[in-house]
């Protein structure tokens, strides 16, 4: 399987209508802030005019863990990758140590309990540059949640099944929102793609998904 093919069967299989050329260019990507921002873009490109696509709504629901979901996608998808870089922050360790070391374990399994480790040093390393003030470098301003590690999960899950089905790949546009973030279909009060919009206005603003209904 290429590096395209191996990229696409992480997403939802709603997510494009025209699969985006040019995905195996990621694989020589070194800053994976720039990798998780190409990929953002051709979602949301795709899914322009369909709000409640999974594709849309489930990559807006990882919030910081898109950073290790790229990891893990050239991990696995691209052999010969360059080590990922990223800017220290000051007082911190840089994040690139554990998504240079969740790359590495896709190359195997994705379990939660085999990627537990890295996980758990990435999540240490964004506290501490949450607390030093160090969010430039990346744009968010508050810590990454459960929430949005169950959806890293989905993703992974995905990936490592070759684009098989996993637990929510088959939501298709009509139900997208069920079990997202803060979502309840037996209590929101909003139409999904109005849920989609808060989790796009949230996520421009460096904040993360909601936890709470709308």
């Amino acid at each position: 399987m290429g590096a395209r093919a191996c990229m696409l069967g992480a997403f939802p299989p709603d997510t494009f209508a025209q699969p985006p050329e040019g995905l195996e260019e990621l694989c020589k990507e070194t800053d994976p802030r720039r990798g998780a921002a190409t990929l953002k873009s051709e979602v949301m490109k795709a899914t322009t005019g369909r709000e409640g696509a999974a594709g849309r709504v489930q990559w807006l629901s990882l919030a910081w863990y898109e950073l290790a979901l790229f990891s893990a996608m050239q991990g696995r998808c691209c052999p010969s990758a360059a080590p990922l870089v990223l800017p220290e922050a000051r007082g911190c360790d840089a994040l690139d140590a554990p998504l240079r070391e969740l790359a590495s374990q896709a190359r195997g399994a994705l379990a939660p309990q085999a990627l537990q480790a890295p996980l758990e040093r990435l999540d240490a390393g964004i506290r501490c540059v949450l607390h030093v003030g160090a969010t430039g470098h990346y744009g968010r301003t508050r810590a990454p949640t459960a929430e949005s590690k169950k959806w890293l999960f989905t993703w992974l899950e995905r990936l490592e099944q070759g684009g098989r089905a996993g637990r929510l790949s088959a939501v298709r546009d009509g139900a997208a929102c069920t079990g997202a973030p803060g979502w309840d279909d037996r209590q929101v009060l909003v139409p999904c793609g109005s849920y989609v919009k808060v989790l796009e206005m949230v996520a421009g603003k460096g904040l993360e998904p909601p936890t709470r209904r709308v």
